[in-house]
């Protein structure tokens, strides 16, 4: 069980901020950020060369590319992430330890590196990712210069009281600074405000009556639906008289995501993390918040992924470094269960520094001793648990290769970097094995790999499968001229079980109609993607929402449906983002336009 400091009485007072305020004090015109940034920038130029900071930009560089290909990554925008990611990390620690502060620069290399969450018992929340860069050695050496401005980024943000902060708080912050013009959304990216996502989950999903539905949302960006989704589970829970312990377990077990944007999956973490509100903040049980840095194997979705078919006797995942000069397997036994995914992978760092402290004497057997300390480890039974039965010989002698050469990297540099992309990007496997009742989401920037011969196809991999099943192969997925069909086919064939339900949101062309909207865009090759949904929302009449017009499309397993889709148009004026969808409703009328009608 894991205890938070209680908050203290200092903390009274303090303002709660909204979503409008934190990118309003945080933003890119704010004082704060135009410090941080500069100092940043600064470091980041001067620690050029070091391994450990090339390798994060790179493949920073890289997962950016596939998640939104349109934007132009540079020195800027990866500080411009480092930032947001550093103010996620500090606002997760006012929320569990509010009104207390930062002791020292102990403590906060610690919030940088996830050590402090994990002494809280949030698990997996921040991890040894892109942007744990200010930690490198020879940085923190050269006058903990990263340490001190993070030092005054906490200070900044210790005038606040985060201990109930409102939902998707850092979503305002996340679009001004992920890659857009100032002040605006990024390339390609949908925003979806709160009480738009209560509204599609609760009016139009069901997820509010329903407590036992689960929730993916594969594509989650800052995690709209997701801390939705939370906070839906959590007040019907609440209001049954559910225990907390339990509730919290509910939680985790049915609400899920996963995107490949570096910067999202901190901010969705983030995001879920505050919706589970006191329930994290007393005495709970370990957690592992269910948000990866994924998206289906072997597609350009999910950068450095392959399905590797050997002969054995389970299927073997293949991921590879940037420039796929090396390759590390995971076996489907392990790829396919998120605790052992994270279970393995997380006291893997142990070993490493085992290897490193017996090579620094000189021992040339270091790495071979440690790796057999593995493998007795790997096959043995861990009782008390969460993964209780051994590995098989065939899955612990894959993931020892894999160790070995993670050992390797490890001693050259890349410190804990990719334990942590082989703790995250299998996570799809297992999401598309289990199937789930609601898949919800954004259209993501349309991603497909370049003709035969352009270099981006070798580097993403073919658009195959993901694999699971006896044959190892899920479901075949094949790009199109159509994003949006192409997502819908792919989200509904992996992750929606056979009576579940799935709703898109995406831009449309919008002609009037006998009075109503039309969707008239997004027109697969086979079947137009409107006859596949069998209710459009067309939101185009509120105003407020970001530009072009777009609606929701909603549906089930089958390709098409078999009657004309209705529609509904919901007409009026946006209220703040982060409303809830209780009081958008003042604001916001839903009128029945009946069967979608189309132009000739």
């Amino acid at each position: 069980m894991a205890a938070h400091r209680a908050a203290p009485s200092e903390n009274a007072g303090r303002p709660v901020p909204t979503a409008q305020d934190l990118a309003l004090a945080l933003g890119r015109d704010s004082p704060i950020y135009q410090r941080t940034f500069t100092q940043l920038l600064e470091l980041f130029r001067q620690a050029q060369g070091t391994p450990g900071v090339d390798l994060r930009y790179r493949e920073w560089a890289v997962y950016l590319s596939a998640a939104v290909p349109s934007v132009e990554c540079s020195e800027e925008l990866f500080v411009n992430h480092t930032y947001l990611a550093l103010v996620a990390r500090l606002v997760a620690r006012y929320f569990l330890s509010p009104g207390a502060p930062v002791s020292g620069a102990e403590e906060l290399a610690h919030i940088i590196d996830g050590d402090y969450f994990r002494e809280q018992g949030i698990d997996n929340y921040i991890e040894d990712d892109f942007f744990t860069w200010l930690l490198i050695p020879d940085i923190v050496a050269s006058g903990e210069s990263g340490l001190k401005t993070m030092g005054w980024l906490a200070n900044a943000l210790a005038s606040y009281d985060f201990s109930r902060t409102p939902p998707g708080l850092l979503t305002g912050l996340y679009h001004q600074l992920t890659g857009g013009p100032p002040n605006g959304p990024s390339p390609g990216d949908i925003h979806t405000p709160y009480w738009l996502a209560e509204y599609v989950l609760q009016e139009e999903l069901g997820l509010g009556t329903d407590g036992e539905q689960s929730v993916l949302d594969p594509c989650c960006g800052p995690g709209t639906f997701l801390a939705a989704a939370v906070r839906l589970h959590a007040e019907r829970l609440a209001g049954e008289g559910q225990d907390d312990f339990d509730s919290l377990l509910h939680i985790l077990d049915r609400v899920m995501g996963m995107d490949i944007h570096p910067l999202a999956v901190t901010v969705a973490r983030t995001n879920y993390l505050l919706s589970l509100g006191s329930l994290v903040q007393g005495v709970h049980v370990p957690v592992l918040l269910p948000v990866y840095l994924s998206g289906p194997i072997a597609t350009a979705r999910n950068p450095g992924s392959s399905v590797l078919s050997n002969g054995g006797p389970e299927p073997v995942y293949t991921f590879h470094t940037e420039t796929r000069e090396e390759m590390f397997q995971v076996p489907d036994s392990v790829a396919s269960n998120l605790e052992s995914l994270d279970w393995l992978f997380a006291r893997l760092p142990n070993y490493l520094r085992g290897a490193e402290t017996r090579g620094s004497k000189g021992d040339d057997e270091a790495a071979q001793a440690v790796l057999n300390a593995y493998y007795n480890y790997l096959v043995a039974p861990k009782l008390r648990t969460p993964i209780p039965e051994p590995l098989s010989r065939f899955a612990a002698d894959t993931m020892v290769a894999t160790a070995a050469k993670l050992i390797n990297r490890y001693l050259q540099g890349a410190g804990l970097f990719w334990p942590f992309i082989l703790k995250n990007l299998p996570a799809s496997v297992y999401m598309a094995r289990r199937k789930f009742d609601l898949v919800v989401s954004n259209l993501c920037q349309p991603v497909t790999a370049e003709a035969s011969g352009s270099g981006k196809e070798d580097r993403l991999g073919p658009t195959a499968a993901a694999s699971g099943g006896e044959s190892g192969r899920e479901a075949e997925i094949s790009p199109g001229d159509d994003p949006a069909g192409d997502q819908w086919s792919e989200y509904t064939a992996l992750y929606l079980n056979d009576a579940g339900r799935t709703a898109l949101i995406m831009p449309f062309d919008a002609q009037a109609s006998g009075g109503s909207g039309a969707v008239t865009g997004y027109k697969s090759q086979a079947t137009p993607l409107y006859q596949r949904a069998d209710k459009v929302v067309d939101l185009s009449g509120v105003d407020g929402l970001s530009s072009p017009p777009y609606c929701v499309l909603i549906g089930n397993k089958s390709l098409a449906s078999l009657q004309p889709a209705s529609t509904t148009t919901l007409k009026g004026t946006a209220p703040s983002d982060d409303a809830r969808w209780e009081q958008a409703r003042e604001h916001v009328t839903i009128v029945d336009e009946g069967p979608l009608t189309l132009p000739d």
